[in-house]
């Protein structure tokens, strides 16, 4: 059992498109309902809050946020832990959509919801390398047995672009950077 480790009336879930068949973001939306379906059968839980897409620390439209609302204590057969170990097998063969469910502890710390309760932070100078071990750590940390949905926040296999702008020759031609007010570059996300 975890220090902070409690039970309460609150179960955290994550949600996060997995098909490589549709546009993830439609994938989530047409499986979502899915999830919300399996956790509201269970007699344990009294209600629940769903939101999908981007929005609070969720950066990408592809992810979703579940807050489960259990019974009372008093008025439930499970705890929270048996609770979330009973919905992670039958969330798991939703097609399309990987759940991360979590009892929040009593104190939190960071400074958002998360996947998880325990992150690790790989970072470095060469993006090749960093994708190389950041798959390495994660494969390896998903066979050890006390972990359970191991993931990554990186969307290495997600579709990206890499603008490098020859200066000299924008400035030929007259084009320039955007800045803010400043005069920083101005950067966006394309999602």
């Amino acid at each position: 059992m975890l220090l902070n480790a409690r039970d309460a009336t609150i179960v955290f879930v994550h949600m996060k498109s997995s098909s490589i068949d549709q546009p993830p973001r439609w994938s989530l939306v047409t499986n979502h309902g899915h999830v919300l379906a399996c956790i509201a059968a269970d007699p344990d839980v009294h209600g629940l809050l769903s939101a999908v897409g981007s929005g609070g620390s969720s950066r990408t439209g592809n992810t979703g946020r579940v807050f489960i609302h259990l019974k009372d204590r008093s008025q439930r057969k499970h705890s929270v832990d048996q609770v979330i170990q009973a919905l992670r097998p039958k969330l798991a063969q939703i097609p399309g959509i990987k759940v991360f469910l979590q009892n929040p502890p009593a104190i939190r710390l960071g400074g958002h919801l998360t996947k998880s309760l325990y992150q690790y932070t790989l970072q470095g100078p060469d993006l090749t390398a960093l994708y190389h071990w950041a798959s390495l750590l994660e494969d390896k940390l998903k066979t050890l047995p006390d972990l359970q949905e191991v993931t990554s926040d990186m969307q290495i296999t997600s579709l990206q672009a890499q603008v490098d702008i020859d200066r000299d020759r924008a400035a030929a031609l007259g084009v320039t950077q955007p800045s803010d007010a400043q005069g920083r570059p101005r950067t966006a996300i394309i999602k």
